[in-house]
């Protein structure tokens, strides 16, 4: 009798061979939890800088812009009715006697010296509201702010925008002191002085309140994550300076 191999009638099973995803398990355990970044609020020295650095800096912007913007639409003005008093006393009609006195009064100033001053009045303008600028960065850099230059550009624009729809409220307060003043029969100078000088205080704590705001508002805006840089984060006892470095060690550590 010979050997015959049996035969095997169907396939075998297939052996069932369980093989790793290519790229790990997507639901493993990860090293530590993730957590999102959070922005937290402003510290009390951060505040503090933004207060000065609005206060100060959006008064010195203010008071800049005006010493450039008067001379100009002064000599803008000046020029104008000079021009129409000249043409109205070569045309020859009406009497002409306003007109007269008004280019007799343009013609006795010295225009050098008033452009002069004019064009000085705006180099000091220009100065102090670029000092206005880095006096905001300095101040804002020394408490800590996140991003001081994007925070004053930002907040000079806040502030400009408020100033121009509530900057008339010291003039009119200022006003109405002087019709008081002048009502309880004080000296039309004197009551014009002191509503003046109503004006120019009320400007002076109207815009520093509007700085301060505007200043703060882009500060608390632009303001850090806890997902920036670290410094002398202490991983197994070395100080890490860079928080991708810092998130790997305290990652292993785990």
């Amino acid at each position: 009798m010979s050997d015959q191999v049996p035969e095997l009638n169907g396939a075998q099973p297939a052996q069932q061979t369980q093989s790793a995803p290519p790229f790990g398990n997507a639901y493993a355990q990860q090293p530590y939890p993730y957590r999102a970044p959070t922005r937290p609020p402003l510290s009390k020295k951060a505040k503090r800088g933004t207060v000065w650095a609005g206060a100060v800096g959006f008064n010195l912007l203010t008071i800049g812009f005006y010493l450039v913007v008067v001379p100009l639409i002064a000599a803008m003005f000046g020029a104008f009715f000079s021009l129409m008093a000249k043409e109205i006393l070569r045309s020859g009609r009406g009497s002409g006697a306003g007109a007269e006195g008004i280019s007799d009064f343009f013609d006795s100033l010295d225009v050098g010296l008033l452009v002069l001053l004019g064009v000085a009045a705006v180099l000091i303008g220009l100065a102090i509201m670029w000092a206005g600028l880095f006096v905001s960065k300095s101040i804002l850099s020394s408490h800590g702010v996140h991003r001081p230059w994007p925070v004053t550009w930002a907040g000079v624009g806040i502030a400009v925008a408020a100033f121009w729809m509530l900057g008339w409220i010291p003039t009119v307060i200022g006003q109405f002191v002087s019709f008081l003043v002048l009502a309880g029969g004080t000296d039309t100078v004197v009551g014009f002085s002191i509503g003046g000088g109503v004006v120019v205080l009320g400007t002076l704590i109207g815009n520093a309140a509007i700085g301060w705001l505007s200043w703060w508002w882009m500060a608390h805006v632009l303001r850090a994550s806890e997902s920036a840089p670290l410094t002398n984060t202490t991983v197994s006892g070395t100080a890490i300076t860079d928080s991708a470095v810092a998130d790997t060690a305290l990652a292993k550590e785990i």
